[in-house]
């Protein structure tokens, strides 16, 4: 038997009203990998987030398709709690005492639920799941803030064999530790990958660029060499058809530039918000908006502060946050061109979706992410200013947006059902292996 673990999205779900990222991903790839195998293809398994336990359950929720997270924690009793927040910033108690009232007021909001919902844990549909040497036990997503679920699957591993295969999306925390929002995660991950490496069978990685990043941490641990298998993330951008062509939008929807992710300081916002002032003093009202789409991260108090201070950008600079998919398409859809000049990332999804809705992009050249389009997207040194403004506007020419558009129309592109077919392909070889 096959087992997806749901755990990471258990925890993620809880707190936040759509899912992005990695999250998004493992929703995408788990309705594919049911319609794949089947409805009784594989369990799923978590330890629940209201109860210290394994426990094991049926695919029927995906079988639908992706959802929200709302729908998501109402199927598999998670007590939903997007509208606690967190504490904002300058609140009148010391820092220790705001957040020790936080949590206490979580608690109080869930055990409400539970008792008004009059849910139980071990009611129909979850099962304690009995793990055997043949079973694959799959992580779609990371799980190292969970450090008691991990001493039980290394009891667990101990007395079954079970087989476990873990998807390592990126290496953020190892390989930019500064630019985490809590320094602490840095040492928490490479503990959870030093003991993940110790009971798997096999690592899954989205590029070539993770999977160099991780069998580099392998050589640097003195860790044994294990298999490491890359399965690319997808193009597509799931419920819209893709785009072939780059169909005019109506006059005034396409002025616009797109910049699609979390708005945190990895994502180098603020060295495309000091590009974007430099072609504003050059170009005047000719340029473009720049349109920001995320959700607010971490570590981005400088480029709050520049567009603060810049007050010619008003106007030019837009932010939408936390967009929902019908919003983010659109966006997608009627841009002139999107940027993504991140400094790392695993892969770098916004690439792929920005080509799938026929639009061209410009992203950074390091890590993976041009092995997202190759040759498909103009690439630039994320730190050179100078060359990311010269990138921009070799875009803005008429005659080199409409030959770039081309040429993304006879692009080949990845679906979802492409990477759930490479998954549940490794995930039967393992089973298997002898």
């Amino acid at each position: 038997m096959i087992y997806v673990d749901i755990s990471d999205l258990m925890s993620f779900c809880r707190e936040r009203t759509h899912v992005t990222g990695i999250q998004r991903v493992s929703m995408q790839t788990l309705a594919k990998l049911v319609d794949l195998a089947g409805p009784s293809g594989f369990k799923l398994v978590a330890r629940h987030v209201e109860m210290p336990r394994i426990l094991a359950t049926g695919t029927e929720f995906f079988q639908s398709g992706p959802s929200d997270a709302a729908r998501f924690c109402s199927h598999f009793n998670v007590v939903h709690l997007p509208a606690i927040g967190k504490t904002k910033a300058g609140e009148a108690f010391p820092a220790q005492a705001v957040r020790i009232m936080r949590l206490l007021r979580v608690w109080l909001h869930c055990q409400w639920k539970i008792a008004a919902s009059g849910w139980r844990p071990s009611g129909p549909g979850w099962q304690r799941p009995i793990f055997g040497s043949n079973d694959v036990l799959y992580f779609p997503g990371g799980i190292w803030a969970f450090e008691g679920y991990v001493r039980k699957l290394e009891r667990i591993h101990a007395e079954t064999g079970v087989r476990i295969v873990v998807f390592v999306h990126d290496l953020i925390p190892l390989v930019m530790p500064h630019l985490v929002e809590d320094p602490r995660l840095a040492e928490r991950f490479e503990r959870w990958l030093r003991r993940m490496s110790a009971i798997s069978a096999c690592f899954l990685t989205c590029s070539q660029s993770t999977r160099r990043d991780l069998e580099g941490f392998f050589v640097r641990s003195g860790i044994r060499p294990l298999p490491v298998e890359v399965v690319p993330h997808a193009h597509e951008f799931v419920g819209f058809p893709r785009s072939r062509a780059g169909a005019p939008a109506k006059e005034g929807e396409r002025g616009y530039v797109l910049c699609v992710g979390t708005l945190e300081a990895r994502k180098n916002n603020l060295v495309l918000v000091k590009a974007w002032a430099n072609l504003l003093a050059r170009h005047g009202r000719g340029l473009p908006r720049l349109v920001f789409a995320g959700k607010q991260g971490w570590l981005n108090e400088d480029f709050k502060a520049f567009l603060t201070r810049e007050k010619r950008l008003s106007g030019h600079v837009t932010i939408i946050e936390s967009p929902t998919d019908d919003v983010l398409a659109s966006l997608y859809r009627n841009c002139l061109f999107s940027v993504y000049p991140s400094l790392y990332e695993g892969w770098g999804l916004p690439i792929g979706e920005s080509l799938w809705f026929g639009r061209p992009a410009i992203a950074s050249r390091t890590s993976a992410m041009p092995e997202v389009a190759a040759h498909y997207v103009d690439y630039v040194d994320p730190l050179d200013i100078g060359g990311l403004e010269a990138a921009v506007e070799c875009l803005l020419d008429p005659d080199r947006l409409a030959s770039r558009t081309a040429m993304i129309a006879g692009m080949p592109m990845r679906t979802w059902e492409h990477v759930a077919t490479d998954i549940w392909a490794a995930l039967q070889r393992i089973s298997r292996a002898s």
